[in-house]
Formats: structure tokens, C-alpha cells, sequence
């Protein structure tokens, strides 16, 4: 038997999941950003969707606001720190 459980869209999360639309600021630039943690298959950059599996979705995942992420990137690593997010 299976145990099905539905997240309401006003649960409450401790910690950066899919589906969340996180604000980040790019610690070195001051600069905000926001993207929603979609599936690989949704992820769409021009429209601020990035897919889990991505860098930077895979730093993001589990961290809770306050952290500050490390993103490889080909310019160089880009520090962000996680102002806030929520379910959408």
C-alpha cells in the first residue's frame, strides 16, 4: 500500500525544494535574481525556470534562507546568498 501525500501550496518549507521560486543575491555583484527549481524537462532560462539537475539548481536544493551557495560557472565561481523562496 502506497502513502500518497499533496503538498498544499501553503505548506510551510524549512528548506529549498522543487518547484520553489527562490530570490538569490549574487554575493560579489549586489544583483537579485529569481528562478523557480523546475524538472528537467520544464527548464527554461529566458522565462527564470532552471531544472534540479542543473549547477545551480543541484546547490540550491535543501538550503534554507541565509546560505550562501558556491556555482561553478564558466566565467568563474559565482557566490549567491538565498534571501528567500517559496512553493509555487
Amino acid at each position: 500500500r502506497r502513502n500518497l501525500h499533496i503538498l498544499h501550496e501553503s505548506a510551510n518549507f524549512e528548506f529549498v525544494a522543487l518547484q520553489n521560486c527562490v530570490t538569490l543575491v549574487d554575493v560579489e555583484k549586489g544583483t537579485e535574481v529569481i528562478y523557480q527549481i523546475v524538472g528537467k524537462d520544464e527548464s527554461n532560462i529566458a522565462q527564470g525556470k532552471i531544472s534540479f539537475l542543473s549547477p545551480l539548481g543541484k546547490a540550491l536544493i535543501g538550503k534554507e534562507e541565509g546560505d550562501i551557495v558556491l556555482v561553478k560557472a564558466p566565467k568563474g565561481d559565482i557566490e549567491y546568498e538565498v534571501q528567500q523562496f517559496e512553493f509555487k
